[in-house]
């Protein structure tokens, strides 16, 4: 095992001693529960805002560089990615922080939903993953270039747009925005998505880059920049089927958002 105290290459929290990445996501917290040191411990992942648990991992590790995983997903686990995600930062600790070359899994959830889960993230009919493949499928992963804008108005408030159903994650909310085509720096595909999603006009002096954010989804990588606009010309308005909402400063976590969007909000809050 790695000296965690030592090992400068990596990154460790103080009482949690896992090097390499770090064990939160933007909207779970990863946590130990037994001694990470031995052969056997659990990890429990829980959504950051309910502190409701999303799943829970039994561990064991074995001579030959192997992990046994026993998976147990919560009831309702597999809406928001949660699933998805919780199951790929265990791998992601297991492969890159403690070096095993395989990860058997054992899925513990009866809910058959959960197994397309294990498929998503590259284990075969056996449940077996290994870590060159595991390697491979990251970095066979396609980059998606998105812009964000938080539109700030008189009031100190942000608009935020409801996906509309037929879209993936329908009913969630996000900062207006859209991709960044390749002709397109960032600045100029947010002024010409604000143009057709909400009509207004935006000059590129008025946009003030503020964050970003990088987010592993299920099948791609996404890079978002976020803009805060205060100055734009016309009135907002949905125009292609999307409800909108201006939210206070305090309201901005209350409204479920898309994984990639939701680090934005504290960084948003800070800088407001």
């Amino acid at each position: 095992m790695t000296n965690f105290q030592t090992d400068l290459n990596g990154c460790w929290s103080a009482g949690i001693g896992w090097p390499g990445y770090p064990s939160d996501t933007a909207h779970l917290r990863l946590t130990p529960q037994g001694d990470t040191a031995s052969r056997h411990f659990s990890v429990r992942a829980e959504d950051r805002l309910t502190g409701a648990e999303v799943a829970r991992f039994d561990i064991s590790l074995n001579d030959a560089e192997a992990a046994e995983i026993l998976v147990y997903f919560a009831e309702g686990a597999a809406i928001r990615d949660f699933a998805a995600e919780a199951l790929r930062r265990c791998l992601r600790m297991l492969f890159s922080n403690f070096g095993v070359a395989l990860v058997r899994a054992e899925n513990r959830t009866l809910e058959q939903a959960f197994t397309q889960v294990f498929h998503l993230l590259g284990f075969d009919a056996a449940m077996v993953l290994d870590a060159q493949k595991w390697a491979e499928i990251r970095h066979s992963r396609k980059h998606v270039w998105v812009v964000a804008a938080a539109l700030i108005d008189a009031d100190g408030r942000v608009l935020l747009a409801q996906r509309p159903a037929g879209k993936a994650m329908a009913g969630q909310w996000e900062f207006p925005g859209g991709k960044i085509e390749p002709s397109e720096t960032p600045e100029h595909a947010l002024i010409r998505e604000l143009k057709e999603e909400l009509g207004i006009d935006v000059t590129e002096s008025c946009l003030a880059p503020i964050a970003f954010v990088s987010h592993d989804y299920d099948h791609f990588h996404l890079l978002m920049p976020l803009y805060a606009i205060r100055q734009w010309r016309g009135q907002p308005s949905g125009r292609e089927g999307q409800v909108l909402a201006w939210a206070s400063k305090d309201k901005l976590g209350a409204y479920a958002m898309p994984p990639a969007d939701i680090p934005l909000v504290a960084q948003l809050r800070d800088w407001l």
